[in-house]
């Protein structure tokens, strides 16, 4: 059930696409007065960028995106993803050179370590713009909180009971069952959404968002900029905060009027 979140950057993939072109055709365009022009292959070029893709992706789009106590543990996996990456560019090179491999040298492979460090260091504000740009995204969808606050009240009139779906959430190589009326409430955590039940806490890569529309008819109502609670497993609502079965969330001021509403009618 649950999706990865749609880029920020709307058509992603044209940015890179003039990145890599860029890097792929510059040598050429460098060398256009030239007399004989770049002297390397097009294929040849072909297999310096290669080398350059495999680790700035792995880092990019599988290690940043894991939650940062997975970050650690992947991250000899990710080193060795890195100097792999630069050896093989040198054992591949110098097929392009009659075979003739050249012995190691310490020189050419820190000139590679810093080449490809400014390719992860590109991808790495790349994410933190996308990050941000989401994280601001979400802070426009909920600037007229009242409004969305009173959108998203029960639109099963009082006496009709909102359904009992059941979703199907996968995350950490796990799929997980679970009815609405099991989930107490739902907490957005930057990229991903926690969402928790009687028994469990399951984190997935996911929006609030996006949970808000699937459960908006299903007895669920926005508490704070970052909970969605199920209106029936509200114990009580108090100055700033909501009370449900163990756990103390916060509720936001423009919420709390028809959270309180939904509370005091729900079942009449």
């Amino acid at each position: 059930m649950a999706s990865k979140n749609s880029s920020p950057i709307k058509r992603e993939y044209i940015l890179h696409l003039v990145l890599w072109g860029g890097v792929l055709l510059f040598p050429y365009i460098k060398f256009i007065e030239r007399e004989g022009g770049y002297p390397e292959t097009f294929l040849h070029e072909l297999n310096s960028i290669l080398f350059i893709v495999i680790p700035s992706y792995a880092f990019y789009f599988w290690w940043l995106p894991l939650i940062p106590e997975k970050r650690w543990r992947w991250l000899p996996s990710l080193i060795i993803i890195f100097v792999g990456s630069i050896l093989g560019y040198e054992f591949t090179d110098s097929l392009f050179h009659g075979g003739n491999f050249q012995p190691f040298s310490w020189k050419q492979f820190l000139s590679d370590v810093v080449k490809n460090s400014a390719f992860i260091l590109f991808f790495l504000a790349l994410y933190l713009i996308k990050r941000s740009l989401n994280q601001k995204h979400q802070l426009d969808l909920i600037s007229n909180e009242q409004v969305q606050a009173e959108q998203t009240i029960f639109e099963a009139k009082p006496g009709i009971q909102a359904p009992d779906e059941v979703h199907y959430i996968y995350a950490d190589k796990t799929t997980y069952k679970v009815k609405s009326s099991e989930i107490l409430f739902l907490k957005a955590e930057v990229d991903y959404v926690k969402v928790v039940t009687r028994d469990r806490e399951i984190l997935v890569l996911d929006s609030l968002r996006r949970w808000k529309e699937v459960l908006s008819n299903q007895g669920f109502l926005q508490a704070h900029r970052s909970y969605l609670v199920r209106v029936d497993a509200i114990l009580s609502i108090s100055k700033g905060k909501i009370e449900l079965e163990g756990h103390t969330l916060p509720v936001g001021p423009s919420y709390k009027q028809v959270l309180l509403e939904a509370f005091k009618n729900r079942g009449s």
